[in-house]
């Protein structure tokens, strides 16, 4: 079975090698890499992570059933194996950073402490 992401964070890329499983929970499907980051499998609908791939909900459903403690992915080439039965395919790449010069506007924050601080 191939499984195409819909959307995958551009910060997952730098990542090769093998996965474990260490979360399964109705909405992602947590993994370590070797790099020790957190990688996230989302269900559409759900948001996506900056380290994570966003897959439909039947994908989503299909990657879960073969989840489980023990699991192990291998990842190479912006795709990932599931033992001889699952390949994870990348989708359209997000780049999720904050801008590094972000305003913000924090006038509303000044307002509250002369209001409450009187």
């Amino acid at each position: 079975m191939q499984i195409q992401a819909l959307q995958t964070s551009q910060h997952i890329f730098a990542f090769e090698g093998e996965f474990k499983c260490v979360g399964i929970y109705e909405h992602a499907l947590n993994f370590i890499c070797p790099q020790q980051r957190l990688i996230t499998f989302h269900r559409q609908g759900r948001g996506l992570s900056p380290m994570g791939w966003l897959l439909k909900q039947a994908d989503f459903d299909s990657l879960a059933k073969q989840c489980h403690p023990a699991l192990k992915m291998r990842m190479k080439n912006n795709q990932i194996a599931i033992a001889d039965n699952m390949t994870l395919i990348a989708g359209d790449s997000e780049n999720l950073r904050l801008q590094d010069k972000a305003t913000l506007d924090l006038r509303w924050l000044e307002s509250f402490f002369l209001y409450y601080l009187r």
